[in-house]
């Protein structure tokens, strides 16, 4: 019976506590220390794979490579399928030698044996540099550049994609990978820039059309962003997210008849939320119903709810039977809304329908201009004893009552653009007579810990006995404003017609907010506060304040 042969679990055990004490030598520079514990193990359990690599390892530190070769292979002999750091050390030792096509072959098993793993990209691509092999090194610096980027690191993406362009200037994708990392980054005109080298490389690149102009839309140049989309469409006819842009684009600009036709392509996207339910009924054409029930289902966002749930009143008005599928945290406040007869959840089996249509399709359905957006505002109402009880415990609040938000969902991929941070209300505080009322909920709600100035909270079983929003919904109600992101509360304020006052992005404004108006006419009683420069909050909050103060010398 050979020593292997009687090695056990215990054995094991004691081998990986001597593999840890190892490497507590090698890291600490004690080489002999730890070749002479390897070399223990080996003795004990001579297929130990880790042994022989870490073995192999002091050996090309010691600039033995021959050895180091010899131990690293024979690790790698032992294992079922190689570890990418086996292979990339082993390649490692085989460039200290010159044998270079074995180095280079070594980093790409490493690769395929763990596409995570940036070492062996960068060992791959900086030997390819040095044997003069140029565009093998740009595609190994692009690849670790993709890979990063997949893990949305996109500063150290955009590292590598630059590397790329500098060796490989013509090529498309690495101006385009350097591009959408620079866009993730917030550097938006670096990515329009990029974008446009990519298409010089590449005129013909629908992707790269459809990014540029979204570029151009994040940054209010819409009149350019249509015609990026339009040449994306163009090229590629089928291609949904460039006609989902283009949508949306139309939409800011308020040419709602083009805009909402357009908009009908998330349903060819393959993204997650764009995926309808299968069921026997056929899509309603708009036509009158005629005693047939409409299924009206619910989709995206809770704020898309809110704003467009108003049309189920519009259609009952028309004498229309309507079911509306609601999300389940709306529920409790959109059951208290008598213009809504008949509410299931997405969790219910709906009852027997003839027709169904998604809800954002209904002002395509029904025709909605800017000019004939429902003005049947409020359309949610809240129970009148929830609003009595609010309206006792806000009564010593004398003077004007501000609620305010500041932080949407973090998950939000254009949270970064919409959100900011709650001392920008700080001046706000300091007006005589003004009370700020924090309605946050969750992210950012931290904040209230180290706010400097007052900020009433309402507790924190706040809007959590009965049901999300309902007592939001119900201090709102008495309350003389409310100052928001775009967010689900902003929604929810315009649909109670409470004042409400937006504050709103210079980059990537939603595409309900029609560019550059004060108001919208979906809510008659909003303001909208645009940046007039990306990223600057103080100055469109210099409005909001001045503005608070005219209002509060008007209340007194």
């Amino acid at each position: 019976m050979t020593p292997t042969d009687r090695f056990d679990s215990a054995d094991r055990a004691h081998a990986d506590a001597l593999i840890d004490e190892g490497l507590a030598h090698h890291r600490a520079g004690r080489w002999a220390d730890a070749e002479r514990i390897y070399r223990q193990i080996l003795q004990s359990d001579a297929r130990n794979a880790n042994a022989w690599h870490l073995l192999g390892v002091l050996q090309y530190q010691a600039g033995n490579y021959a050895e180091a070769i010899d131990q690293i292979q024979r690790a790698i002999a032992l294992l079922p399928s190689p570890a990418a750091v086996f292979l990339n050390n082993l390649g490692l030792a085989y460039q200290a030698v010159g044998r270079l096509d074995e180095a280079a072959d070594c980093y790409r098993r490493a690769i395929q044996a763990q596409r995570g793993n940036p070492a062996a990209y960068q060992h791959l691509a900086r030997l390819l540099v040095a044997r003069g092999e140029v565009r093998g090194a740009a595609d190994a610096w692009q690849a670790l550049a993709d890979m990063l980027a997949g893990r949305n690191e996109s500063e150290e993406a955009y590292v590598y994609y630059r590397l790329a362009c500098e060796l490989q200037p013509s090529s498309a994708a690495a101006w385009h990978g350097r591009a959408t990392a620079l866009a993730a980054l917030g550097r938006l005109d670096d990515a329009a820039t990029a974008y446009r080298t990519a298409l010089d490389c590449r005129a013909d690149w629908p992707l790269a059309w459809n990014n540029l102009g979204w570029i151009y839309a994040q940054t209010g140049k819409l009149d350019e962003a249509e015609s990026c989309f339009r040449r994306a469409i163009a090229l590629a006819p089928t291609f949904p997210e460039a006609h989902m842009c283009l949508a949306t684009a139309l939409l800011r600009m308020g040419r709602y008849a083009e805009g909402w036709a357009e908009y009908e392509w998330r349903w060819k996207s393959q993204a997650e939320q764009f995926r309808r339910p299968a069921r026997a009924e056929p899509d309603w054409d708009g036509q009158p119903l005629r005693g047939r029930t409409l299924l009206v289902e619910r989709e995206q966002g809770l704020g898309d709810v809110l704003q467009f749930v108003r049309y189920i009143e519009v259609l009952q008005q028309r004498g229309e039977r309507v079911v509306f599928q609601c999300p389940e945290a709306l529920r409790p406040l959109l059951s208290a809304c008598s213009s809504i007869q008949r509410l299931v959840s997405v969790d219910e089996q709906p009852p027997p329908c003839d027709v169904r249509a998604p809800l954002l399709s209904l002002p395509r359905l029904l025709g909605t201009t800017v000019q004939s957006v429902p003005d049947n505002v409020p359309y949610l109402t809240v129970p009148p004893q929830r609003v009595e009880t609010w309206r006792a415990r806000l009564a010593v609040l004398d003077g004007l009552r501000i609620g305010i938000v500041w932080q949407g969902k973090p998950s939000y991929s254009a949270d970064r653009q919409r959100s900011f941070p709650l001392q920008r209300f700080g001046p706000l505080a300091y007006l005589p007579g003004v009370h700020l009322i924090s309605l946050q909920k969750g992210s950012g709600s931290e904040q209230l810990q180290d706010a400097p100035f007052p900020v009433h909270t309402l507790g924190e079983r706040f809007d959590e006995d009965d049901g999300p929003f309902l007592d939001t919904a119900a201090v709102m109600l008495n309350l003389d404003l409310v100052i928001a992101p775009n967010t689900s509360l902003a929604h929810l304020a315009g649909a109670l017609n409470v004042p409400a006052w937006i504050a709103l992005s210079a980059a990537g404004a939603d595409w309900r907010w029609i560019t550059d108006r004060p108001n919208t006419p979906w809510y008659p009683r909003m303001r909208l506060y645009w940046q007039h420069a990306l990223t600057d909050w103080e100055e469109a909050f210099d409005r909001i304040y001045a503005d608070v103060a005219a209002l509060r010398s008007a209340r007194a």
